[in-house]
């Protein structure tokens, strides 16, 4: 059978639709002009601060961030900046540079850390708009551990009732993510016979001995899977026949609900952002062969904000 290829098949059973063909009309639009793009744009981010570096042209007038936690922009008047004068200390920009600095308010532990979507808006000085860089940004908090010196409380003689001092010997060990970054060993002799000497037994008691080097600093970022852990070897100097390894790594069930334990809800171990944050003291007990003593440690845990400066924006050119 032949068709007539300009008529449409169908079959002759089924009743034949018409189609009306309509035609539209559409007028090119004249593209809209826009801002210039920036020269060039750096964004930086280090624990919760981003740091944007920002090089404009002669043809920009405002440049508005949205740093991504608030929907309120925050504008540079670049005419203003222009006007502002050279940096006053420090080291200064490039010419049409600008500098600004943004602190994240994250939630705080046990939350990870947060996402945030940075854009940029530009005018220049003939009112015309433009979208510039834009980035999604991943905020981990960093935090930084600081042990001021260690403090050993003595409450008893530990030695012979003819000796007039506590001869130990004690060692001390950091460790953070199986790696260990302090070590130090000490051998005091410590006061503690009450009967040798102008005091009488009951008031001389307790004696307090500074570990002289102990104190540390150590960052930590929030989404470590290690705390940091504390190592001490304690042994009396007269008898090495037997050694007592206190391990400083549960904190956790010290400083808070000891109805929880640091491994059985899912805590990191030791001194960690996730277990506590401000400052916080833990004292353990270290046995040794004839006794024991305490060691007090007097601990921080506090949030890294590394600005540069005030914040405030720094301006040259």
């Amino acid at each position: 059978m032949l068709y007539d290829s300009d008529k449409p098949i169908f079959n002759s059973k089924l009743k034949v639709r018409e189609f009306a063909t309509r035609v539209y009309e559409v007028e090119p639009v004249e593209e809209q002009a826009l801002a210039n793009a920036l020269a060039s744009f750096e964004l930086t981010i280090d624990s919760v601060v981003a740091t944007a570096t920002i090089e404009y042209d002669s043809s920009h007038r405002f440049i508005t961030l949205f740093w991504g936690d608030s929907d309120v922009g925050e504008t540079l008047d670049i005419r203003q900046i222009r006007n502002s004068g050279p940096v006053i200390g420090g080291n200064p920009l490039p010419e049409n540079t600008i500098k600004i600095q943004h602190v994240y308010d994250v939630p705080p532990p046990p939350n990870l850390g947060s996402n945030f979507l940075f854009y940029t808006v530009l005018q220049d000085v003939e009112g015309r708009r433009s979208f510039g860089p834009a980035q999604q940004l991943s905020i981990i908090p960093r935090y930084e551990f600081i042990l001021r010196p260690v403090i050993l409380e003595f409450n008893s003689h530990l030695d012979s009732s003819l000796e007039q001092e506590t001869e130990i010997s004690i060692d001390m060990t950091a460790i953070h993510s199986g790696e260990d970054f302090f070590h130090k060993h000490w051998e005091p002799n410590v006061v503690t016979n009450g009967n040798i000497g102008p005091l009488p037994h009951e008031e001389r008691f307790p004696v307090f001995y500074k570990l002289n080097g102990s104190q540390l600093r150590h960052e930590i970022p929030l989404d470590s899977e290690d705390g940091i852990i504390l190592n001490f070897c304690a042994k009396e100097r007269e008898n090495f026949a037997k050694d007592a390894w206190q391990f400083l790594a549960d904190v956790f069930t010290i400083e808070f609900d000891t109805s929880n334990t640091a491994v059985g809800d899912g805590r990191p171990r030791g001194f960690h952002p996730l277990n506590y944050t401000g400052a916080k003291q833990v004292k353990r007990y270290l046995k040794v062969q004839d006794g024991y003593f305490e060691a007090i440690l007097n601990t921080e845990m506090n949030l890294i904000v590394p600005l540069d400066r005030a914040p405030v924006l720094v301006v040259s050119g």
